[in-house]
């Protein structure tokens, strides 16, 4: 994949609401996100990316917060909207959200949200032979659930 082809990495800077793609060590992409609220901060250090999910279910953790939450299918209800990029850090991602106006604020319950998820998991999943431009349109169409495994894209969140 392209971060592993570049030596890339992901760099989340939560007190300033971003997330930053470097390629061949240089800013190549900024996107505004929202990170986690006090309550749930968004965990601070270094994290690999470990896989790519297309129209993904949401399932409740086992938190408080979630307790009698049920399951909710990929659509347009869905918390994590159509992508979710799975991180090391437990239960922690970066995923899509309905409420584009949560980006740029402390909203989330831990995760690290992206109003257009679509560019960055195209920018991960570039250069794999199995999911082509192509191939990620035919599932999205579809509305498929599809995952992929990323090979431990190297991944940073700051608190600064």
């Amino acid at each position: 994949a392209l971060l592993a082809q570049t030596a890339g990495k992901i760099v989340v800077i939560q007190s300033k609401f971003v997330l930053n793609l470097y390629l061949d060590g240089k800013l190549f992409k900024q996107y505004p996100v929202a990170v986690g609220q006090s309550a749930y901060p968004t965990p601070s250090g270094d994290f690999v990316i470990t896989e790519k999910i297309e129209n993904p279910s949401w399932t409740p953790p086992n938190s408080p917060w979630a307790a009698g939450l049920e399951p909710v299918p990929p659509g347009s209800n869905n918390p994590l909207g159509t992508r979710w990029i799975g991180t090391s850090a437990s239960l922690v991602g970066i995923h899509g959200t309905p409420s584009d106006s949560s980006i740029g604020t402390a909203a989330s319950h831990g995760c690290i949200r992206l109003e257009r998820p679509a560019d960055l998991a195209r920018l991960l999943l570039e250069g794999s032979t199995q999911w082509t431009p192509e191939a990620i349109d035919g599932a999205l169409e579809k509305g498929e659930t599809v995952r992929a495994a990323l090979p431990n894209q190297p991944m940073v969140i700051a608190q600064r």
